[in-house]
């Protein structure tokens, strides 16, 4: 490395403090015990043949660089991983076989006896974007993954979208035997995901009395009827919307909790507990969260739940 960038720090850990120009650098260095050959062998994989005497310019992926980290035994090994995009070198490979094997970003690679010294340009998004497959967002994101959410309510409400909570009809379709496949809320059909959320009677009530103290008189339909009026309608960033957002998750995962209750031997509370335990959480997360309070929708929204 250059002479003039200082490492401070201890416990295999430390951080190399690198001015360079008008700008100043930080570098995040991890020192582990590993042999010359390992990291000759990670240079290798990039195509490109270092020697003890020789300075070599190689190109490794992020995974390649994280393997380096916990190589084999003996002298040490420096895995050094920038904090910006800047690239180390601007180098020219003359070796056909490595240029035709290089990636995006370079890495400089210094052998010597004793040590090598592996720059890798690259930050934690590159390493997190090369080990995760990505997909598009789906449409439903917001009404689970909000900031603000409860994360044990998201989960669930997660989980209840995609129609894997274990519900009596998904249980018979695994193969299971049980006694009667009827809704544990209400007892008179057949107990899906869809049934049990917003088609039985008693969730239908408890959701209905939701949203009137959110000022909101409308219909209770489907599950696919009400997923859909709040992809479109539950956006933005207005005391409301928060509300009905947590209101959405605390109340699938009140619905399930009271529906395992039952299955569990004990006996069925009373739509007004259920909605007393919902406003509660909401109050509780809502309770410190800076919003206009002159505004007089905001004011009556506050009175309803309990919000201070």
């Amino acid at each position: 490395m250059p002479s003039f960038c200082i490492d401070y720090g201890q416990f295999g850990h430390s951080v190399r403090f690198c001015p360079r120009g008008n700008g100043k650098r930080i570098e995040q260095v991890w020192r582990v015990k590993g042999h010359v050959n390992d990291a000759k062998q990670d240079a290798h994989s990039a195509s490109c043949k270092a020697t003890e005497d020789v300075s070599c310019i190689v190109a490794i992926t992020s995974s390649e660089a994280l393997d380096g980290i916990s190589s084999g035994k003996g002298n040490p090994v420096h895995v050094t991983i920038q904090n910006d995009l800047a690239k180390v070198v601007d180098a020219t490979i003359e070796n056909s076989s490595a240029a035709n094997s290089v990636p995006d970003g370079n890495c400089l690679a210094n052998n010597s006896a004793d040590m090598v010294d592996v720059v890798c340009d690259m930050n934690t998004r590159r390493v997190w974007d090369d080990l995760r497959a990505t997909a598009p967002k789906v449409s439903w994101h917001h009404l689970v993954w909000f900031p603000g959410r409860i994360p044990k309510f998201s989960i669930i409400a997660w989980i209840a979208k995609l129609n894997r909570l274990p519900t009596w009809v998904r249980l018979v379709q695994m193969g299971l035997t049980i006694e009667t496949d009827k809704c544990l809320l209400c007892g008179t059909v057949e107990e899906t995901r869809d049934h049990l959320f917003f088609e039985c009677s008693f969730d239908k009530e408890l959701w209905g009395s939701i949203l009137e103290l959110c000022g909101i008189s409308r219909r209770v339909s489907s599950w696919d009827g009400e997923l859909t009026w709040a992809i479109r309608l539950f956006k933005g960033k207005s005391l409301i919307v928060r509300v009905l957002k947590l209101a959405w998750t605390v109340h699938v995962y009140g619905i399930w909790m009271e529906r395992n209750n039952i299955l569990f031997g004990r006996r069925i509370r009373s739509k007004e507990d259920m909605l007393g335990d919902i406003k509660q959480s909401i109050r509780i997360r809502l309770q410190n969260l800076s919003f206009n309070r002159i505004d007089s929708s905001n004011v009556a929204l506050c009175d309803k739940w309990g919000i201070a």
